[in-house]
């Protein structure tokens, strides 16, 4: 509620309170009583308006949070999809070019070259496939982090 009509609800205030007392002074006790009570009522069903709107905005703030937390779940999901591929792709156009340049110059090498060449793609795919599973634990743990909170 803002200033001017907290000032203006205290003047009607003061107005009634006035009517009130000169209804009381003149002998209109009852009739006094009843705009008391009337004004009485009146804050209370101005309060009761205040806290259904208050509560239809905080009813309206939560959906939004909530549409806000599954469009941003779906983006996340979309990047890392992309993301994914896009590794995937980069990874085996990488693999496929170093079979790819092995086999054209195998026949020119010794086989303890061969064998060390052997090793360090082996070692080059264990270690892919290290990073590949720390990533999705990674993931995994990020996405039940953001769902609680």
């Amino acid at each position: 509620m803002n200033d001017n009509s907290a000032a203006k609800r205290e003047a009607e205030d003061r107005h009634d309170a006035e009517l009130a007392d000169y209804l009381r002074r003149i002998g209109a006790r009852s009739l006094a009583a009843e705009l008391d009570d009337l004004r009485f009522r009146n804050r209370i069903l101005e309060a009761q308006r205040w806290l259904d709107n208050h509560d239809a905005l905080i009813s309206e703030h939560a959906l939004h949070r909530e549409k806000y937390d599954q469009r941003l779940l779906a983006n996340q999901a979309w990047v890392f999809d992309k993301a994914q591929t896009y590794n995937n792709f980069v990874v085996t156009l990488g693999y496929a070019g170093m079979f790819g340049i092995w086999s054209f110059v195998r026949d020119e090498m010794d086989p303890w070259d061969m064998k060390l060449i052997a090793v360090l793609l082996g070692s080059s795919l264990v270690m892919f496939m290290l990073w590949t599973m720390a990533q999705a634990i990674w993931i995994m743990r990020s996405a039940v982090r953001l769902q609680t909170h």
